[in-house]
């Protein structure tokens, strides 16, 4: 039967055809590559879409498991029809798979110690709350151990995230080198970063100017910008103007400081600002006053916390609609 066998061998190899385009269609939109191994994508998501989880800050709070349903890591992308043809759709480019990926990225104010729960807490509550698929990433987990005698104060929910890239006491700078010498990168890849930098650079004031503190703030975060764009070239920089310190316990000269770093922050934004890796200016400092710090008059409390997570909130919305729903992979 020769027309027989002619027709089921034509068949047979239209579908093994589509097998293979549907098959390079797959990889190619769930692939992540690591900038640094190039190892072979693993596509998809871990854990339902959490991050790392597992094992907690130092006080027993346990890491996230995920936030959100599971699904692939470039959900919701489009795929363009042939091109030539009149029906064809527009081509759109895949979400980035670490697009709901967020770092939260700074000093003590970002990390916070045993006694404050950080802004971090706070931001991932309403993030929770209104139901929003992210995943915090970063390689430090632990608050800072500030006063061993007081007792510590766990996060009220055992789900909370505590991933994050907060350095007790580190200028720009000194984060940077935190940052470069932090293991397996591939497992904290941020799509969205909220920056808050330069705080410590107040405290050379009397060796140093005020301009030399400000231009010293203002490289050390450009370096960490540039540094990040590295590891994820899409990456989104929220960042934001440096809170307030007590005057009246630290002097006008601080005041004179803070103003001149931020100063350059805001115009750091504007310079560093890309199309591919926005760069979106959040201002901190207006409305954050005395009321708002704790007793030392550098870090905030809780009242302050949840006012610094309310505007990461503002500024995190747009990219998290936008992102359609994607679970971070990490």
């Amino acid at each position: 039967m020769p027309h027989t066998s002619s027709f089921f061998f034509r068949a047979g190899a239209l579908l093994l055809l589509s097998l293979c385009t549907f098959a390079v269609a797959c990889k190619s939109s769930t692939g992540a590559f690591d900038d640094d191994t190039n190892e072979t994508p693993t596509g998809g998501t871990k854990s339902d879409g959490g991050n790392q989880g597992g094992n907690g800050d130092e006080d027993g709070g346990g890491g996230s498991s995920g936030q959100g349903g599971g699904g692939n890591a470039t959900a919701g992308a489009n795929g363009g029809g042939m091109k030539g043809s009149p029906d064809a759709m527009p081509d759109v480019a895949p979400a980035s798979p670490y697009a709901t990926c967020i770092m939260p990225l700074g000093d003590s104010i970002t990390q916070a110690d045993l006694q404050n729960l950080s802004y971090r807490y706070w931001l991932w509550k309403q993030l929770t709350d209104n139901g929003y698929k992210f995943g915090f990433v970063g390689s430090v987990r632990t608050r800072e151990l500030r006063d061993a005698k007081k007792p510590v104060l766990p996060f009220p929910e055992p789900g909370f995230d505590v991933d994050h890239q907060g350095h007790w006491g580190k200028k720009p700078s000194e984060i940077l080198a935190l940052m470069k010498a932090a293991p397996a990168w591939e497992k904290q890849i941020p799509g969205i970063v909220l920056l808050h930098a330069g705080t410590n650079e107040i405290w050379s004031l009397g060796s140093d100017s005020v301009d030399t503190v400000k231009q010293r703030a203002a490289t050390g975060i450009g370096q960490i910008i540039d540094y990040l764009r590295t590891k994820n070239d899409t990456v989104i920089i929220l960042i934001s103007k440096i809170i307030p310190l007590d005057t009246l316990k630290y002097g006008e000269g601080i005041e004179d400081a803070i103003s001149a770093i931020n100063e350059q922050i805001v115009a750091l934004a504007a310079m560093k600002t890309t199309a591919k890796s926005p760069v979106v200016l959040v201002d901190q400092a207006t409305g954050f006053g005395d009321q708002d710090l704790l007793p030392d008059g550098i870090h905030p409390n809780q009242l302050g916390e949840k006012k610094m997570a309310s505007k990461w909130l503002t500024a995190l919305e747009p990219f998290l609609k936008a992102a359609g729903g994607v679970p971070c992979p990490l």
